[in-house]
This record gives structure tokens, sequence and C-alpha cells, in this order.
């Protein structure tokens, strides 16, 4: 079960920089959990498979993909993984240009992970909703709550290098929008 965790943990740390790399890993990690019996090791397998796709512009199949692992998440009560599993559906749907059903799962996404305590999870969910509502949604003020919470968590994150200034990124994008050029 450890390489298995280590293979999970490897392909997700590369999945946005290296995501063929992350599903080679993870495509390994699922082959061992499905010889060893091993639900929840499965289930990041295929988890992190998704996400991989997700960055190789596979949408159709990280969705898939993403949904079968948060329904494995939820079977073995892995409240982490389920609560990752929403922001990164949400992530897919926006990126397919379904922003109702993306803003969605970016909420329901917030919501367990702040009940579990999953700051990375939590921090991107944040970032996910700022962004539809306040530079999609022209929602401004509401946009800018949420990503004030997101990057007062990336700061604690480690994992997350990409998020800060993404998260300032999109703070910019909306001041900007608002005419607050100095903000920006």
């Amino acid at each position: 079960e450890k390489k298995i965790d280590d293979l999970n943990s490897q392909a997700w740390e590369v999945h946005i920089t290296q995501p063929k790399l992350g599903l080679e890993l993870s495509s390994e990690a699922k082959r061992l959990s499905e010889e060893n019996s091993y639900p929840k090791g499965l289930a990041y397998a295929i988890r992190n498979m998704g996400v991989s796709h997700r960055y190789l512009s596979n949408l159709e199949t990280a969705l898939t993909l993403s949904f079968q692992a948060r329904d494995m998440f939820s079977a073995i009560g892995e409240k982490r993984g389920e609560a990752q599993s929403f922001v990164s559906i949400g992530a897919i749907y926006y990126y397919m240009g379904d922003i109702e059903r993306s803003l969605d799962f970016f909420l329901k996404g917030l919501r367990y992970s702040e009940e579990v305590g999953n700051k990375e999870a939590q921090a991107y969910a944040l970032n996910g909703a700022g962004y539809v509502y306040g530079v999609i949604l022209g929602e401004h003020k509401k946009g800018l709550e949420f990503l004030e919470k997101a990057l007062g968590l990336s700061k604690e994150i480690t994992a997350s290098d990409d998020l800060q200034p993404r998260v300032l990124d999109c703070m910019a994008e909306i001041y900007l929008n608002d005419g607050q050029y100095e903000k920006a």
C-alpha cells in the first residue's frame, strides 16, 4: 500500500507541470491497487488520472474519471478526496464552458473541503468560485470576497506554488474590470 500511496503522491505533485508523467504514475498506481484490492489507492489513482487528462485537454475523459473517483471516495468515506473531486469537476465544467455547473461544483467542493479541513481543496474552490463570480458574472464584490479568502489560504499551503499568483491575477482582473487601476 505504501508504494501505491507514493505513486499517487508523485502523480498529484506533477499533474499540472507534467501531466503525461502524472498519467503514467497514476496508471501504475491503478494497476497495483486493483491487483492488491486497495480501494483507497484506486480512488486516488483514478482521481489523478482525471486531473492529468484535464491538463492534457481531454476534458470528456477527465470528467468521466473525476465523477468515477468522486463516487469511489464517497463509497469508502474518504471525504478529503471527495471534496477535491468536486473542485476538479468544477474546473472541468469551467473549461467546457458550462459556467452554471462549474460554479455549482466549486461551491459543493468548498462546502465539503471546509467540513473536512482540506485547505488545499478549499483554496482552489474559493479561487474557482471567485473567478466565476468576479470575472465571468461581473459580481465584483462577491468575487473579491472569495478571492481574499483564497489568497489567505494559499499562503498557508506549501504544495500550491501555482495558486497564489493565480489568485492575484484574478483579483487584478476584477479590479481592472471595475476601473480600479491602482489596485489592479
